[in-house]
């Protein structure tokens, strides 16, 4: 499964909050805190770009494996300060140098990001 897949075709199912563009096998996801799948459905899930995105990474994290047997995040690595650091869109900085991962790295919020997100009227959990 290509989890918050975008504009991206994973090869199997394409799961996202909204239809960005036409992707095959695509299932809308109403919560990514409880997605619509079965215990252990997917051998592979591969989130890419996404966690650095959630108010809860670790709740993201235990529903993914829930769902899938082996889980490849694609974060951010701290030294892509253009990545890292954009607090227009990130709400957490991943502490490791790598790309790819098979578990989420410590983690620290992302400075003023909420501040500033919910000044330009992004809707910010509690």
């Amino acid at each position: 499964m290509n989890i918050c897949c975008g504009n991206v075709d994973g090869g199997g199912v394409n799961a996202d909050i909204v239809q960005h563009s036409d992707v095959p096998n695509f299932v809308e996801i109403q919560n990514i805190y409880q997605l619509p799948f079965e215990d252990g459905q997917f051998e592979h899930v591969l989130c890419s770009h996404t966690a650095e995105h959630i108010d809860d990474p670790d709740r993201f994290d235990r529903e993914l494996r829930r769902v899938g047997k082996h889980i490849t995040y694609v974060l951010p690595p701290i030294w892509d300060l253009g990545a890292a650091l954009n607090v227009l869109e990130h709400r957490w900085i991943f502490l490791s140098a790598r790309k790819v991962h098979k578990r989420l790295p410590r983690r620290i919020p992302l400075p003023f990001a909420r501040h500033i997100q919910s000044r330009l009227g992004q809707k910010i959990a509690a």
